[in-house]
């Protein structure tokens, strides 16, 4: 029982290291183990890609072909075996043992979600038998953008399943029916699975998500010079790229003139557009843009918080005032307007401000935020985990703690 719990935490933490990346999908973590050892852990990265169950049988099978001789060698048959399946991207004429590897080098490299799941279909051979899958969300069932995860585990026949929690919407469910034949354990640690879906439910009660990310030194400053660490930046700037709009205040634009853009971004983020800039401000006029470094983006000015956008993924970029003043103003048009802060994403830099008369030196607004249904949902910390994802040399061993909380749906 404990080893379950175990597994099943590190499939969720790894999972919130994408939180809202995946958006319209939820955030999904699994994990595979083989004689107690960890052979696979991966989680999706981005609505359109291979799922996390698909992503952690390929690193399964990759880990197998390497590292036991028995599985090498079934694995190697089926692949001469069935040579023709190849013909379109290995020639057919080379050595049994290079085309073999060129097979494996080939999935290796692969992204496409129905190319992996095909040859997950027809190469398995039964090298699953002997492992545990855990998953923190019941496999889906229907074929999306992305093939039905719970038809590839049930053919793959792992010994047994560990799932966090269940698929809460009617279009992806079923998946424990499908797999009826496996012993599944279900609800291992379903709290904290369940709270990796509330970005994706609360999309699917209004379909849109909105968060405000806020950035501080240990004394409370968020003003005068870069304050989060590589991997936050880059968490951040993957983040702008499956974004639709980002909002700052006026005084964020005037103070810091923030050029809001995903230069630090990796793939597979970035290849999407820039999203629209909203800048609330009672004063600021349009023809003041152009002094700023958002001049030649797409920015609207806003008033006031009914002029804000709602649909789409939301990201608000500021400090606690201004958050503050956000709260406020939705409570009170709460009647009038849907734009509501559905959560906070904060990091916290183990640095202190170099400027004597620092500005903004505030607290976390905690009363507020409980009075506005905000509450402690995951905290982890991010050192080099996107710039190894990268390939990128380290260059910042700074640690950021990340901290999100999430609203209560009933406020």
């Amino acid at each position: 029982m404990f080893m379950d719990s175990h597994f099943m935490r590190l499939a969720i933490d790894y999972a919130w290291q994408f939180q809202t990346l995946t958006l319209p999908n939820p955030a999904v973590g699994a994990l595979i183990v083989a004689n107690n050892e960890i052979i696979a852990l991966q989680a999706h990265y981005k609505v359109g890609m291979p799922h996390a169950e698909v992503l952690a049988c390929q690193e399964a099978l990759l880990y197998f072909f390497a590292s036991d001789i028995r599985k090498r060698e079934i694995l190697s048959q089926a692949f001469v075996a069935q040579k023709e399946y190849f013909t379109c991207s290995i020639p057919q004429n080379v050595p049994a043992d290079s085309f073999v590897q060129s097979v494996i080098e080939s999935f290796q490299t692969e992204t496409c979600s129905e190319k992996i799941y095909d040859f997950l279909m027809r190469f398995h051979c039964g090298i699953f038998y002997e492992c545990d899958l855990f998953i923190t969300l019941e496999p889906c069932n229907h074929h999306g953008k992305t093939p039905p995860c719970a038809k590839l585990i049930a053919a793959i026949q792992p010994n047994r399943i560990f799932v966090g929690c269940s698929e809460p919407t009617s279009k992806a469910s079923g998946g424990f029916q499908t797999l009826r034949n496996i012993p599944i354990t279900q609800n291992v640690l379903f709290s904290e699975a369940s709270k990796l879906l509330y970005p994706f439910l609360v999309w699917q009660e209004k379909s849109h998500f909105t968060l405000f990310k806020i950035a501080q030194r240990l004394d409370g400053t968020y003003h005068n010079g870069v304050i989060s660490n590589m991997d936050s930046r880059i968490f951040t700037h993957n983040m702008r790229c499956v974004a639709d709009y980002i909002v700052i205040s006026g005084e964020t634009l005037r103070h810091d003139n923030p050029l809001l853009d995903n230069r630090f971004s990796i793939a597979p983020y970035t290849d999407s557009k820039l999203p629209t800039i909203f800048v609330l401000s009672k004063t600021l006029d349009s023809k003041d843009l152009q002094k700023f470094r958002i001049g030649n983006r797409n920015v609207h000015i806003a008033r006031n918080v009914q002029e804000l956008p709602t649909s789409g993924f939301i990201v608000i970029e500021g400090g606690f005032a201004f958050l503050i003043s956000l709260l406020e103003e939705c409570g009170v048009q709460e009647q009038r307007t849907p734009f509501i802060v559905d959560s906070i994403l904060g990091y916290i830099a183990p640095t202190l401000s170099t400027f004597s008369n620092a500005l903004c030196n505030e607290e976390i607004p905690i009363d507020v935020l409980q009075r506005h249904g905000f509450s402690l949902s995951h905290t982890y910390s991010l050192l080099d985990f996107w710039q190894k994802k990268a390939g990128r040399k380290i260059e910042d061993l700074q640690r950021n703690i990340v901290y999100w909380l999430i609203r209560d749906r009933d406020c």
